[in-house]
């Protein structure tokens, strides 16, 4: 990607031999609300598919993406990574383009997972053909970036089968201070449901208090028997909302207040 236009901070180019090209362009802003744009030029109208491909560093930042001034369907990626330094892929969504130059914009909005807020981006595709069969799902497990345990102490477990991922997190019942939580990150502003699952035994709880938490403030959450975390886009069932300005990175709180056993195995 060339051509950079930045409002502040500093772009610095990588050369490496996986990146296209032999290299890529890292972005540090001086603050958040910063943004690096580059221009790219269509030669026929037409719907296109826009797919990133980007670098995730372990101190990499939740960044909004807008073309030509508006949000993508995909529009926020947290870039930090998971467990290592790597290159990933993001379907940024269907856009309609006509012949033309236009450009692309990456604006830092939060911190990501791991505290970082660089952005490391490598090339832009625009695909015509069939459409690409992406999930609108998010999940985090337990043991995966995103989940954090507030207070409390949580043992793990696998004596009870059907758990999600590696082991599930329980606890003895308290007065409501022992607490854990999912950080998602979500792919843009849109509407979603919430669904929280855990496996069935004699010791588990029949209700558990979970609260959700958005930019905008927190929503209501019914109680449920379950504890983990998966988020599924309503607009997947064709129910969208208007996109949201703020960044979604959202969070699914529970603790083992009134329970006897205090059981997390996410799935956002």
């Amino acid at each position: 990607m060339r051509g950079a236009v930045r409002s502040n901070g500093t772009v610095a180019v990588v050369r490496e031999p996986t990146a296209r090209g032999g290299a890529r362009a890292v972005f540090t802003p001086a603050a958040v609300g910063d943004y690096v744009e580059y221009p790219f030029t269509v030669g026929r109208a037409g719907e296109y598919d826009a797919v990133l491909r980007y670098y995730r560093p372990v101190d990499g930042g939740v960044v909004t993406v807008t073309i030509d001034g508006e949000e993508s369907y995909r529009s926020t990626v947290d870039t930090a990574a998971e467990s290592a330094d790597g290159y990933d892929i993001l379907f940024l969504g269907p856009v309609r383009l006509r012949p033309g130059r236009h450009r692309i914009r990456f604006t830092p909005v939060s911190s990501g997972r791991r505290g970082g807020r660089l952005i490391s981006l490598d090339e832009l595709s625009l695909v015509e053909g069939p459409r690409p069969d992406i999930r609108d799902e998010v999940t985090v497990d337990n043991a995966e970036l995103g989940f954090e345990i507030v207070f409390g102490s949580w043992s793990a477990g696998t004596g009870v089968s059907g758990y999600y991922g590696s082991n599930y997190l329980s606890r003895p019942a308290g007065t409501g201070g022992n607490v854990v939580r999912w950080r998602p990150a979500l792919p843009g502003g849109d509407r979603y449901e919430v669904l929280v699952s855990d496996t069935a035994a004699s010791n588990r709880p029949r209700t558990r208090p979970i609260s959700c938490t958005t930019p905008k403030g927190p929503i209501t959450c019914s109680s449920t028997r379950n504890c983990a975390a998966h988020l599924r886009r309503a607009a997947a069932n064709g129910s969208r909302s208007a996109p949201s300005p703020s960044p979604p990175a959202s969070t699914v709180t529970c603790n083992s207040a009134t329970t006897p056993t205090g059981t997390s195995s996410p799935t956002p």
